[in-house]
């Protein structure tokens, strides 16, 4: 699992207006623009698209992928259409300098697994008893 941490402003270098974390799966987006839809990450403002990039999970960190946005992703000054993310990196969307950071934490242990009564067959003295738990 890749938690995601995303500070967004609306100038280079400028204060967050923004700042919000997510934790991914592998293989799974997060969707950043004006209207992202479902769980993605809203950003007001004309030059930014309805869903303008989004980041994706691997098993090593993010990649970055433009979603056909009027006005072109950018990553370290370049245009892009996608790129390999390194945690740190600035991603220009529109008006917005957005930082990502992210790292790998473990995923949540999964519930142990409930089988109902078990019988254990227990053998002392010749004799054996079934115990019922």
């Amino acid at each position: 699992m890749i938690r995601v941490t995303i500070q967004a402003s609306k100038s280079a270098g400028g204060a967050p207006e923004l700042t919000e974390t997510r934790d991914l799966n592998t293989g799974e987006a997060l969707v950043l623009g004006r209207a992202p839809g479902g769980t993605g990450i809203a950003l007001a403002g004309e030059k930014a698209s309805r869903r303008h990039f989004e980041l994706v999970a691997d098993m090593t960190g993010l990649s970055v992928a433009d979603l056909g946005s009027t006005n072109g992703t950018r990553l370290a000054g370049q245009t892009i259409t996608s790129a390999r993310l390194d945690s740190g990196q600035v991603v220009q969307a529109g008006e917005w300098h957005i930082t990502v950071t992210y790292e790998q934490v473990a995923d949540a242990p999964a519930p142990a697994a409930s089988f109902g009564s078990a019988t254990r067959h227990i053998t002392t003295s010749g004799a054996t008893f079934d115990e019922t738990q």
